[in-house]
């Protein structure tokens, strides 16, 4: 998931590149590029208020079950072992981001 502020539609975008990018070529699997999808794209306004986040079995954490990383500030926060923490996490990058921010999920699939 990567999280854009003070950008909006292709511009968003277009700021998002180098971060895919990045990723694809550091994340330690070897990834097909030809193969990423945009899979999803919203405002984050309201988008963790979707589902109350109420642990393991709840819309959040099966949502955060498929995401292995979050780029939001700058910065990379990577799944660990605890599921019911990342989707905590998932949920709090959702809440602190500024107003008009721009939220992506990517399909990344590895080489066959």
């Amino acid at each position: 998931m990567l999280l854009a502020t003070g950008a909006h539609g292709a511009q968003a975008l277009a700021r998002m590149d180098p971060w895919l990018e990045a990723f694809q070529d550091d994340c330690g699997v070897e990834l097909d590029h030809g193969r990423t999808i945009l899979y999803a794209l919203s405002s984050t306004e309201g988008l963790a208020n979707l589902y109350p986040f109420e642990g393991l079995g709840t819309p959040d954490a099966e949502s955060a079950r498929r995401l292995d990383a979050i780029l939001t500030g700058g910065a990379w926060k990577v799944r660990g072992e605890d599921p019911e923490a990342w989707a905590a996490q998932c949920r709090q990058a959702l809440e602190q981001a500024p107003a008009g921010t721009l939220c992506t999920v990517w399909d990344v699939f590895p080489r066959p």
